[in-house]
């Protein structure tokens, strides 16, 4: 016996060797035998668990889908859990099998669905059934006192029934369902009970990703099945449902027809069973005035469908109230998650021009867009000396800095030195381009003024250092106006404008040939004082003091939109030769063009008085000394130079490259693009644009013969305003037509080496030399239209007011799923449509509208009807001055912002169109269900109609926040994506009627002006 404070290890035997210890082996076996055992279970029970649970697990799974689908279908109440009880009721059954069931309903009832063969039943209370037949059957008895159903309800002003009466034969039978008013109030739901244990054995054995083909494979088969011979309900011990609200447009009374049902001689029993709403399965259904039942709904179970219906729900943001933010519903889900990246439709269109380009170099073809891709890609590789001696050389081939002592008596002219920047994509004072001749719409003339091109070279704006920090950009509460003239600020600060042009005159060194460190700084300086004075402070009136104040010129906003509602002066081109003496306007014209104009010719002037008096002020200058006057303009060109060809760096240099390419290669750029599609594409998709805009016409012309704001005369006009309105396609044959502009004048021809500076030098130069050859061609030419209008890989449409065109390029849309089918013409419509419905609704636009058989004519407004002119008037006033006049609010829920900003007047006609083109597009929707079955996409738990504005909404769905947007917002026409869903939302009552939105709410608003041709506020 071991004594105490002692262990013995092991009996020994005398005369033996010790035997080993074996408690430690049976330990460890009985710990591997019980981890076997538990990991055995484990896996048995996993599949239950899954199924059972998912729900809880995943916030955004399919159930809590469906059901915020299905929240938002009743009045906007605060939701409680609440136990529906339901009362004892006893069924009779007479001799010719009716069964007459009588349910007295307390506190609160809800409906089912009970799916029988091929039937549908529709009854007013939330019960389960316990069923008992015989072959003489007398009485069943239904006591359900015990049972509780507990859900989530959200209540809704819905009159119910507490008496139903069913009647079922042998032969044909008849469901019907008489209701009796009462004032209580109840949510609509629907249960589905599925009475073949086969598939509820085959559901409780699959997977969560299953269990949706297996309802849609039960349901498919109760639809085949034509003829029932005997009514056959089998034991079980559960009950499948499904629980959904039913929207409030269900009819009062449905009735469904059932063939040949029998009472099997068997007692048949289906218990009651009481689930949790994490293991109640929602199948989504829809139901309509005009549909009686889920069976009727076609649904589209193909692999684009499903891939179509998945993309939506990811979309989405399903804990937010369409009525509040209808963008962060359609989107929030795509912004918050961070594992999505944004495609947006420019860059998959840069990227179809660069695989085609990949393509072409494989087989061996060569391209100028190639070629100056890949010196684009390799200029990261030139030093930062080679860049200097290259920019160098490019500004002495343009002119050259002067002193006193080496200015020549026949020194070059201010025109002369205007022509040779103008022809090399410079407009340092002011632009001189074609233009459309809106008073004779055949042929150009020219546009002068303030530049509106967009520089290639220009850096992306959040790499500007004016660009706003992301601390300023992610506080709690955001003024995006204030961050807007912040920037302005500091674009417009002189001083700073003044030092980069320092560095750029002392590190390219312009003046030294003087050999004299000192006579170089004073020269430099003595030109820097001259450009302040004279051009910042003379020409732009621009000073340090109060850069963005007082200014000569408009800003950048309202340059734009004079632009684009063309206020600008009519001028002879002898006006301009008696008014502005410093410039020979009709030798710059012949040195732009090498083409004479006649002293008559009329050009389009913007900014008269603005320029008049820059100009004056230059004159004064150069005549006192001119010498100064050429070295300060040579000296913003200098500048230019240094900023966009030698100092500029970029974080993605192939993203850059790949979009410089294609801004400065346009004609190369887009017979890449349009190479990249397959013939069958490209005649699929001029088919389908072509047929969207007639169908859209044929809508627009049917709404205005019903208006009567206008007189018939005016009516009339309108209708042969549309009638006049033609759509133009992508069409690069200029490419190979010989006489073309693009092949006369040689453009093909050039050559281009390894030296990106130099490349970008030649194709700024053939970049001028081109659009100045259009000036002697017809506007309505293709090569016209898709160069100097726009690009077919553009993302956005254009309407050209003068030639009555709409200009619809491919890269409006995604055009990986091919919807040819009539079936999904909604979605097209939603897409597409709503792109082209927008630069039609541009011809009624407040610009647009003044335009008649290609003419710019202001005196045939409407026929000169002055009520018809008031009622077009207020309408235009009203948005212009009055909807938007205030600051908006706008709380962000991904990141709990509050964010504050004014919608410009420069957005006008974009929202005009916006909201007439949804509008337009949804008008034609409804005008083709009359004639037209479509199908529904699987999983989605809404209409046509709610399908149709979640897809257009979704078209704009982007991870860039609304705070990183403040320049565009206040700098372009087009609003930020979930400013411009907003805005088209708050102007759609339809919209906001579709989800029965409250009035007062943010889609709902209490006054809103129908748009046009409709006209009609509503408070």
């Amino acid at each position: 016996m071991p004594s105490r404070g002692s262990y013995q290890l092991a009996n020994v035997v005398e005369g033996r060797a010790a035997e080993r210890d074996q408690s430690y082996r049976s330990c460890v076996s009985s710990l591997l035998i019980f981890c076997f055992f538990c990991v055995v279970l484990i896996l048995v029970n996993l599949p239950w668990k899954s199924y059972r649970y998912y729900n809880s697990e995943e916030k955004d799974e399919y159930i809590n889908t469906i059901q915020h689908h299905i929240k938002h279908e009743t009045e906007r109440t605060t939701s409680s859990m609440e136990p529906i009880k339901l009362l004892p009721t006893t069924t009779f059954v007479d001799e010719n099998n009716s069964i007459e069931i009588e349910i007295e309903k307390h506190e609160t009832t809800e409906s089912f669905e009970v799916f029988t063969g091929n039937s549908s039943v529709e009854n007013e209370t939330n019960s389960n059934i316990i069923d008992s037949s015989k072959s003489n059957i007398e009485a069943v008895t239904i006591d359900l006192s015990q049972t509780e159903i507990y859900n989530e309800i959200v209540t809704e002003k819905l009159d119910t029934s507490s008496v139903i009466n069913i009647n079922i034969t042998e032969d044909g039978t008849s469901i019907s369902a008489e209701k009796f008013q009462e004032t209580d109030t109840t949510e609509a739901t629907t249960l589905v009970f599925i009475d073949d244990q086969e598939i509820l054995n085959e559901i409780e054995n699959s997977t969560e990703a299953n269990i949706t083909e297996l309802i849609i494979k039960e349901i498919k088969k109760y639809q085949e099945i034509d003829t029932i011979d005997k009514y056959t309900v089998e034991t079980s011990t559960s009950t499948f449902i499904d629980y959904r609200e039913t929207p409030n447009e269900v009819e009062e009374s449905i009735e469904a027809d059932i063939t040949k049902l029998a009472m099997k001689e068997e007692n048949v029993t289906i218990e009651s069973i009481t689930m949790n709403q994490q293991d109640v399965f929602t199948y989504p259904t829809i139901l309509t005035a005009t549909s009686s039942s889920p069976i009727d709904k076609s649904i589209c179970l193909e692999g684009e469908c499903k891939n179509l219906a998945s993309k939506i729900l990811f979309y989405m943001n399903h804990t937010i109230d369409p009525c509040e933010d209808f963008y962060e519903y359609a989107c929030g889900g795509f912004e918050a998650n961070p594992q999505t990246v944004e495609w947006d439709l420019e860059n998959v269109a840069y990227q179809r021009i660069l695989r085609q380009m990949q393509k072409e170099n494989e087989e061996n073809i060569s391209s100028l867009f190639a070629d100056y891709y890949n010196s684009c890609v390799q200029y990261k590789n030139i030093n930062q000396t080679e860049r200097i001696k290259l920019a160098r050389e490019a500004l002495d081939k343009v002119d050259k800095f002067y002193t006193n002592e080496t200015w020549p008596e026949n020194h070059t002219s201010f025109t002369e030195l205007l022509a040779r920047l103008l022809l090399h994509n410079s407009a340092l004072l002011f632009d001189v381009a074609p233009d459309l001749e809106e008073y004779s719409p055949k042929q150009f003339t020219f546009r002068i003024g303030p530049t509106t091109y967009n520089n290639p070279f220009e850096i992306d704006e959040t790499n500007d250092p004016c660009y706003a920090k992301r601390p300023k950009r992610e506080k709690e509460t955001v003024d995006l106006e204030n961050l807007y003239m912040e920037y302005k600020t500091c674009k417009y600060d002189t001083k700073k404008f003044i030092e980069s042009i320092s560095e750029a005159l002392t590190t390219l060194g312009v003046f030294n040939e003087l050999n004299n460190t000192f006579d170089i700084s004073q020269h430099i300086k003595f030109t820097l004082f001259n450009i302040d004075l004279q051009i910042l402070q003379g020409f732009l009136a621009v000073s340090s003091s109060s850069p963005s104040h007082d200014a000569n010129f408009p800003s950048k906003d309202k340059i734009r939109e004079a632009e684009l509602m063309k206020n600008y002066t009519r001028v002879s081109i002898k006006q301009l030769d008696e008014n502005f003496k410093i410039v020979n306007w009709t030798q710059l014209i012949l040195l732009l063009t090498n083409g004479l104009v006649e002293p008559n010719t009329k050009v389009q002037v913007y900014f008269y008085d603005a320029l008049d008096k820059g100009l004056k002020s230059l004159e004064k200058f150069g005549q006192e000394n001119s010498m100064l006057l050429h070295n300060a303009l040579l000296g913003l060109y200098a500048r230019n130079l240094y900023q966009e060809l030698v100092i500029s760096k970029h974080l993605d240099v192939e993203k850059h490259c790949l979009r410089v390419a294609a801004d400065v290669l346009i004609p190369e750029a887009s017979n890449l693009y349009i190479s990249s599609f397959t013939k069958d594409q490209l005649t699929y998709m001029n088919k389908t644009i072509h047929g969207l805009f007639k169908i859209l016409k044929e809508t627009l012309k049917l709404k205005i013969m019903n208006v009567t704001w206008t007189t018939e005369a005016g009516r009339n006009a309108l209708i042969a305003k549309i009638d006049d309105l033609k759509v133009a396609v992508p069409d690069i044959s200029y490419y190979t037509d010989s006489e073309s502009t693009y092949r006369k004048v040689r453009a093909n021809q050039i050559n281009l080496t390894n030296n990106y500076f130099e490349n970008s030098v030649i194709l700024m130069q053939r970049y001028r030399k081109l659009i100045y050859a259009e000036l002697f061609t017809n506007p309505r030419y293709p090569e016209q239209i898709w160069t100097r209008y726009t690009t077919p890989y553009q993302s956005k449409g254009l309407a050209i007011y003068g030639l009555n065109l709409v200009v619809i390029p491919y890269g409006v849309i995604d055009w990986s799923m091919k919807y040819n089918e009539s079936l999904f013409n909604y979605i097209k419509l939603a897409t597409l449509g709503n792109m082209i419905a927008h630069q039609i609704a541009h011809h009624f636009d407040a610009n647009g509208i003044y335009y008649w058989k290609g003419t710019r004519d202001a005196n045939t407004l409407l026929d000169d009807d002055n009520s018809t002119n008031m009622d077009f008037k207020d309408y235009i006033d009203y948005q212009r001055n009055i909807l938007y006049k205030d600051p908006i609010n706008m709380t962000l829920s991904f990141t709990g912002q509050n964010v504050l900003y004014k919608i410009s007047q420069l957005t006008l006609n974009e929202r005009l169109s916006e909201t007439m083109g949804l509008r337009l597009a949804y008008d034609t929707l409804a005008q083709l269900r009359l004639s037209e079955s479509w199908l529904y996409l699987p999983w989605l738990d809404l209409d046509f109609t709610k399908l149709f504005y979640l897809i257009y909404a979704q078209m704009y769905c982007t991870k860039s926040p609304l705070t990183s947007s403040y320049i565009s917002l206040y700098e372009n026409e087009q609003l930020p994506n979930r400013i411009r869903i907003f805005v088209s939302a708050s102007n759609n009552r339809l919209l906001g009627e579709a989800w029965n939105c409250p009035e007062g709410s943010q889609i709902m608003p209490s006054y809103v002006c129908s748009a046009f041709p409709y006209l009609e506020c509503i408070s």
